[in-house]
């Protein structure tokens, strides 16, 4: 086999193997969050494993965890995005609502500048899988630089689900 400085090398078939798993996720790709549920993140992000999330990703200060949402019967998403902000913390700094694609219908999500614990800046983000479902993906990012929270933003809005 040839070693490509990627972190790859070439088999003698000519298919391209991955030698190093932690070089693999230094590039912007898709990455599987579990249950159909997927997230594009960007560059040097690694997995990073921790009780209760369902995924965990990490990056020089930043992270990233993936929880499933709480069951509800006979509600509408209205009515769980109301009950999660009855939950969320006070005095969020913003919040949106939008509609979704690839699979997820509505997203909602809180922000926090200076949220303590360390964390110059939070995002809570809600991913559900329609329009009028009570099916959702419970995602946490946590930032030490409140400068450039956009990478938050952008990897929420990535996230894709398939039933």
């Amino acid at each position: 086999m040839g070693a490509g400085s990627d972190g790859t090398q070439r088999a003698s078939s000519g298919a391209v193997v991955q030698t190093d798993p932690n070089r693999w996720h230094t590039r912007n790709m898709r990455r599987s969050l579990g249950d159909g549920w997927s997230i594009q993140l960007p560059k040097e992000w690694r997995e990073d494993h921790t009780d209760g999330a369902m995924a965990a990703w990490r990056a020089a200060g930043k992270s990233m965890r993936a929880f499933p949402g709480d069951d509800y019967r006979c509600a509408t998403t209205l009515d769980v995005l109301a009950d999660i902000e009855r939950e969320l913390p006070l005095n969020p700094t913003g919040k949106v609502s939008e509609g979704g694609s690839n699979g997820v219908g509505v997203r909602a999500a809180w922000f926090y500048r200076d949220p303590g614990e360390g964390l110059r800046y939070a995002l809570w983000g809600y991913s559900f899988t329609g329009t009028d479902s009570t099916r959702y993906l419970v995602t946490r990012f946590h930032s030490e630089d409140t400068d450039n929270a956009e990478w938050a933003f952008s990897a929420w809005r990535s996230i894709t689900y398939e039933s």
